[in-house]
């Protein structure tokens, strides 16, 4: 099976970022990138290359690149048990890992308070723009997330370059009409999620109050029959 590239997840990245230095420092790859390669994670061109560096900092270095390079899959929990002879470094991992999670559960822990039957719902063409003119700077990386091309985002950029909102909103459109029913507002809700706040800029607040004022779908009330 070819090896994933791309971006790592956002909050894998962010969570090797928090212990970057000291995983430069600590850590010799050739300790870790046999699993890598074992797992499917590297290639073994990968493999040689790395080895090639004549000191573990190098090494590391290059490992790390890598990784954060290896595409959203499974790249961070292969390193995660990889890394079973540095603990303490695996436990530094996982403290990153929690204070990320505690930080965007509190940020979105409104949203498991809208009813469901709006979670469900497609975001009509008002409140698209609307939602639009709430994303900020790194908003191509969500627009990615939700299997749009860097093509669709190119080609809207070259139409409308002064108006970011507009490229913004008619990606959203151009992903509602490709994903049909699975373009929910709970999966841009959860793609914003993933990304993270440090990755793009949103006003949650102003998002927040779009999503509370959208109605539930109106229940069509069947006429009573009764007898003559």
């Amino acid at each position: 099976m070819p090896v994933q590239r791309g971006r790592l997840k956002s909050a894998d990245e962010r969570k090797i970022q928090f212990s970057y230095k000291t995983l430069i420092e600590e850590v010799d790859a050739l300790d870790v990138i046999e699993g890598l390669f074992q797992e499917g994670v590297f290639t073994y061109d990968d493999l040689e290359e790395i080895k090639a560096k004549p000191t573990p900092r190098q090494r590391t270095i290059l490992m790390l690149d890598k990784i954060l390079k290896s595409g959203p899959g499974k790249a961070f929990e292969v390193f995660l048990k990889e890394l079973k002879d540095y603990p303490h470094i695996v436990e530094t991992l996982k403290q990153a890992s929690s204070e990320s999670e505690v930080e965007a559960d509190s940020t979105w822990a409104w949203f498991d308070e809208v009813p469901e039957e709006v979670q469900l719902q497609k975001l009509d063409d008002a409140n698209t723009s609307r939602v639009s003119s709430l994303i900020g700077s790194g908003w191509e990386k969500v627009l990615l997330r939700l299997d749009l091309t860097n093509v669709n985002i190119s080609q809207e950029k070259s139409r409308h370059s002064s108006d970011i909102a507009l490229v913004i909103t008619n990606l959203l459109i151009r992903w509602r009409q490709k994903k049909g029913r699975s373009a929910t507002i709970k999966c841009l809700v959860d793609t914003l999620k993933e990304v993270g706040l440090s990755e793009c800029e949103v006003d949650v607040d102003g998002l927040k109050q779009v999503i509370l004022n959208i109605s539930s779908p109106v229940q069509t009330a069947r006429p009573l029959v009764t007898s003559v």
